[in-house]
């Protein structure tokens, strides 16, 4: 099994809802394990067609996820774009000078996987190709491994993301990926039936390790009083 990363991105419609329903359709895929995932941040588009302004476009809500796979780099894009299509997204087959300029209804970018180099054809690029440059993949990236090194460059995620500016991404505080805000306030919250903590803890069994280890600590302080 390797560890990859995945970029994650919406810019159309319910855009934290289709984040969602990307990872539930990697959850349901045999040969990916979900780990964890970033927090979200909001984006400006991070280029806009020319005549056009980054106002007139939705801001992007974008994410980091880790998966551990058993899937070959081609069968794991492969398997990416269909989960993009049955989400909504319609590639309208533009050129890809034209084309990076729609909206996304999804976007999902496989950003490294384990320490692969692989140059094949204009979707599959491991590591991605423009990764190293863009704020809002190594910012969430550094989120999850920071002193991850980039196979090709030699820095870690940390030390490329200090030669990006990424001040205009904004941490979004309605919600994890992986869960809702109710959820939260029922797990943390100390005035909750224990037993209904519980039951809802054990079925995210997948939360991002220090929001696990707050449940865990809440857990067992209620089950000691």
């Amino acid at each position: 099994m390797e560890r990859v990363y995945l970029g994650l991105g919406s810019n159309v419609g319910d855009r934290l809802a289709m984040l969602r329903a990307a990872v539930q359709r990697l959850r349901e895929i045999g040969e990916i394990s979900v780990v964890t995932a970033s927090r979200l941040y909001e984006t400006e588009p991070w280029e806009t067609e020319s005549g056009r302004t980054a106002g007139e476009q939705t801001r992007h809500l974008n994410c980091v996820v880790a998966v551990e796979t058993g899937l070959a780099p081609a069968a794991l894009l492969s398997a990416t774009q269909e989960i993009e299509a049955a989400l909504g997204r319609a590639r309208s087959g533009a050129p890809q000078e034209a084309g990076r300029y729609e909206p996304r209804t999804l976007d999902i970018d496989i950003l490294l996987y384990g320490e692969e180099v692989i140059s094949g054809s204009d979707d599959l690029h491991i590591p991605h190709l423009l990764m190293h440059e863009r704020g809002f993949v190594l910012k969430p990236l550094a989120d999850l491994a920071p002193e991850l090194e980039h196979p090709v460059l030699y820095q870690t995620v940390r030390e490329l993301l200090e030669t990006v500016a990424h001040d205009d991404l904004v941490p979004v505080d309605h919600g994890h990926l992986f869960l809702d805000a109710e959820f939260l306030a029922q797990v943390l919250a100390i005035d909750r039936q224990l037993l209904h903590v519980h039951l809802r803890f054990q079925a995210h069994g997948f939360l991002e390790l220090g929001l696990r280890r707050r449940c865990e600590a809440q857990f067992d302080a209620r089950l000691h009083e």
